[in-house]
């Protein structure tokens, strides 16, 4: 952290090993065969998935039939 000379590798390296936890089943290795377009864009939607999930639900309460 703070260490602003990373290189390329260890940028791409650390975004293979956070999909391999994320997805138990794939390993460095076989992030590594997927076109990276498709590993940008998988990522972009975990991205967007964790934030929907940290907003607070809205609990909505039943109209009752009078309000109309």
């Amino acid at each position: 952290e703070g260490d602003v000379n990373v290189t390329l590798y260890q940028i791409l390296f650390e975004v293979e090993m956070s999909i391999c936890d994320r997805f138990p089943s794939l390993s460095p290795f076989d992030v590594r065969q997927k076109r990276f377009h498709e590993v940008f864009l998988l990522i972009r939607r975990l991205n967007v998935y964790n934030e929907q999930e940290k907003k607070p639900k809205k609990i909505r309460r039943r109209a009752s039939d009078t309000w109309f």
